[in-house]
């Protein structure tokens, strides 16, 4: 998980130093990439957090 923050943040870091570029086409990609991090990251913490409840409620 590190690994995948660590890139995130690096995309988040990317954007923000673009941003005060005219580079439309380059921030908007950018922004693309960082959202879709976003959404990676917080579906895979929700898919160890059910996947946790299951094995207790298996126990």
């Amino acid at each position: 998980m590190k690994d995948k923050e660590k890139i995130f943040k690096h995309l988040q870091d990317k954007l923000t130093s673009v941003r005060d570029r005219e580079n439309e086409e380059e921030i908007d990609e950018l922004s693309k990439q960082v959202a879709l991090a976003r959404v990676f990251l917080r579906a895979e913490e929700k898919y160890h957090e059910v996947k946790s409840d299951k094995v207790e409620e298996n126990c």
